[in-house]
């Protein structure tokens, strides 16, 4: 089956320039407009998918941001995990509790950051919070990254762009082949 899969694609006019120019010569509009709306597709399936994901970490981040109380929150627990790959990444998590009419509300952000958060058990910070529902919270520093990293899902959008850059090169390349194979008038 696998065999098969990578026969077809293969030999497919995505990857293959002889094949690309052939279908090229027999269909020149539909060859070409379709490697460009599977890239425009593609492209627009990526965005809308990661804005989905992210939507509800974002739209509360901005909630809280815009409309949020503040208020000081205790430390109860602190966890730093240290990626690595391409450079160093830490990601942040505090658990805190704050009061608000007398009740205690326990909440939890996180925080990712190319340095560790200097955040320790029993250290004071700052949290936002809905006045209406308190349970929706967040430590003020973590919320400004959620925002941060929306703008990150268009770059992730972008990794395609090189694909549209192949579709065009392809057809200028397929034109130029054309025009020297049409006989000097």
């Amino acid at each position: 089956m696998l065999n098969k899969i990578l026969a077809r694609v293969g030999s497919s006019t995505l990857f293959n320039q002889e094949k690309f120019d052939e279908a090229g010569e027999k269909h020149p509009l539909s060859t070409h407009y379709k490697h460009v709306v599977l890239a425009v597709f593609l492209l627009g399936l990526l965005g809308v998918s990661m804005m989905a994901l992210n939507y509800p970490k974002y739209s509360t981040a901005r909630s809280l941001l815009a409309r949020g109380v503040s208020t000081t929150a205790i430390v109860d627990t602190v966890d730093v995990k240290k990626l690595t790959g391409r450079g160093e990444k830490f990601i942040t998590t505090v658990g805190y509790r704050f009061k608000v009419a007398g009740d205690t509300i326990h909440g939890k952000s996180t925080k990712n950051s190319v340095q560790p958060e200097s955040v320790s058990k029993g250290d004071v910070i700052e949290v936002l919070y809905d006045p209406s529902q308190p349970i929706i919270n967040g430590w003020r520093a973590a919320l400004y990254r959620e925002m941060a990293g929306v703008f990150g899902v268009l770059g992730a959008a972008a990794l395609l762009l090189p694909y549209l850059g192949l579709s065009a090169y392809r057809y200028v390349r397929w034109l130029r082949r054309r025009r020297t194979l049409q006989p000097a008038r």
